[in-house]
């Protein structure tokens, strides 16, 4: 059995903007079917595999919501005139047309490959083997 962790992922526009605007339904299915094509090496070969990824929400700032005007967000727990427009709060599982922002962070459960090769390398964007600046590109 394989070791899954939870991660909390950086905001998208630092780790992958071309999914800022897009629905959150379509990264789930990216996420699943080969945790978005980051390549995660077997044990101790020298081989390359894709793990699958379970997302679980997003982690939103509050001024984030309101700029949206998504009706899927917690905009009706502030105004504009509101103290507390910088809070925070977890999306969990939001409907798959809710647009992804941003500021937005990821909860996911991974393996621990998975989470080292994307988590724990940080803010470096730039992988081994990997040709772009990110290492969320869709294949």
């Amino acid at each position: 059995m394989k070791e899954s962790f939870p991660y909390l992922l950086l905001p998208f526009e630092r780790i992958a903007e071309k999914w800022v605007g897009r629905p959150y339904g379509e990264l789930v299915e990216c996420l699943m079917k080969d945790g978005l094509g980051v390549q995660v090496q077997l044990d101790e070969d020298v081989r390359t595999r894709t793990d699958s990824v379970l997302p679980l929400g997003l982690y939103r700032r509050s001024s984030d919501a309101n700029s949206t005007r998504n009706i899927h967000t917690a905009e009706a727990l502030h105004t504009s005139s509101d103290p507390h427009q910088s809070l925070q709060f977890v999306f969990t599982n939001p409907p798959s047309d809710t647009v992804i922002q941003g500021g937005d962070m990821l909860y996911v459960i991974a393996s621990s490959e998975w989470g080292h090769r994307v988590v724990l390398a940080g803010d470096k964007l730039e992988f081994e083997g990997s040709t772009s600046a990110s290492i969320f590109e869709e294949s």
